[in-house]
């Protein structure tokens, strides 16, 4: 009845709300907001974009390693190296007297076809070695136009020339052998037959290699001394 003539009155009776739970054994409820932050979801996006590209980028690398050139060998030559799209090469090489003579080694290129483009040198048809000792021509397909090749090597590592090497040190190998021979005193070089007196004897001087680039005449020289050390 008090309350209903409060209510016809009009009176208002303040209530204290800080906490309707006056047991001291019951918690009031706790409403809690987390304010998000507008870069959540681009962080998350970028981490798991991240995580995409790292599963298929890293087989590729491991797959396919970075193709690299380098001349630091004995007789090697190469100057510079570019490339716009790791598939097609232009390559350069220091000049030497003929400016014709290219030796360099590439790595990486196993399974992976390559086309390579030499600027300073005249070559038709070079020669390719995966153990640097036995040298391949590139056939006409692999080299259709001059001072370019083209292949899919099966080896990771090859070796590519404008002719098949001889270096310095092959030619100390030859001498060493040559000169086991009875029929042969090396000097200078010279082939002899002590049983002739000299002055019955004609002399011939074969020269071979004018220039450092000119590799064929050392071969062609090293095949008449085969010969004439030969027992036939």
């Amino acid at each position: 009845m008090k309350a209903e003539k409060e209510l016809i009155t009009g009176k208002r009776k303040k209530i204290n709300c800080t906490n309707p739970y006056p047991s001291n054994d019951v918690l009031p409820p706790t409403i809690t907001i987390q304010q998000t932050n507008p870069n959540h979801f681009l962080r998350m996006y970028m981490h798991k974009m991240f995580l995409i590209l790292f599963v298929l980028i890293i087989p590729f690398a491991i797959t396919y390693p970075q193709i690299s050139f380098d001349a630091n060998f004995e007789s090697g030559n190469i100057n510079t190296v570019s490339t716009t799209d790791s598939i097609s090469y232009t390559v350069t090489t220091i000049s030497d007297i003929g400016s014709r003579w290219f030796y360099f080694r590439i790595k990486g290129v196993k399974n992976r076809f390559i086309r390579v483009t030499s600027t300073s040198t005249d070559v038709n048809r070079p020669m390719y070695s995966y153990n640097n000792r036995n040298f391949t021509r590139f056939t006409a397909s692999e080299s259709p136009s001059l001072r370019m090749f083209q292949k899919t090597f099966t080896e990771d590592t090859v070796y590519v020339a404008y002719y098949t090497p001889y270096n310095y040190s092959y030619l100390q190998e030859r001498l060493t052998e040559w000169q086991l021979s009875p029929f042969a005193k090396i000097d200078t070089l010279g082939l002899t037959d002590p049983s002739v007196s000299n002055t019955n004897k004609h002399r011939v001087w074969i020269h071979a290699r004018t220039h450092p680039g000119e590799t064929p005449s050392s071969w062609h020289f090293d095949g008449i001394v085969q010969k004439l050390l030969s027992s036939d």
